[in-house]
């Protein structure tokens, strides 16, 4: 069983000062380098019109970050567990979706988003908050 959370890398990419060149190296960084120039615009494209109708007021910041989460965790996520599946192993995945902010403390105040990010599944996994301790609601439960 792997999975991932619904922005991996939220906690990684500052909010402040996203560009247009941030978002370029990132979506290069992913591609292998012979299909960079060919790739890279269509690519930048098509993860800031998902960030636009995801996240509008965040629109670059949101597309470093998807771009980002693909390539340090999504990919090579599923990429694991396909080859585990190939060699006969049973296989689950996961996105970890569900946000309390409280469960990051004063780090939650860093990310300019309501979604989970990395290791925001930790405190369910371990029954204690992330980076301050904290009381589970009932919708948490």
């Amino acid at each position: 069983m792997a999975g991932v959370t619904a922005l991996e890398c939220a906690l990684f990419i500052p909010d402040k000062g996203t560009t247009e060149d941030n978002i370029k190296k990132i979506a290069e960084a992913k591609l292998q380098e012979s299909t960079v120039k060919e790739r890279c615009d269509s690519l930048v494209k098509m993860y800031r019109e998902v960030a636009v109708r995801k996240q509008p007021n965040q629109e670059l910041w949101r597309a470093a970050v998807e771009i980002a989460g693909d390539r340090m965790s999504n990919i090579s996520t599923m990429e694991t567990l396909k080859k585990c599946s190939e060699r006969g192993a049973t296989t689950f995945f996961y996105v970890f979706d569900y946000y309390n902010p409280k469960t990051f403390g004063p780090f939650s105040e860093l990310i300019p988003s309501s979604e989970a990010f990395h290791c925001s599944e930790l405190a369910y996994v371990f029954n204690s908050g992330v980076t301050a301790p904290f009381e589970f609601c009932d919708h948490d439960k």
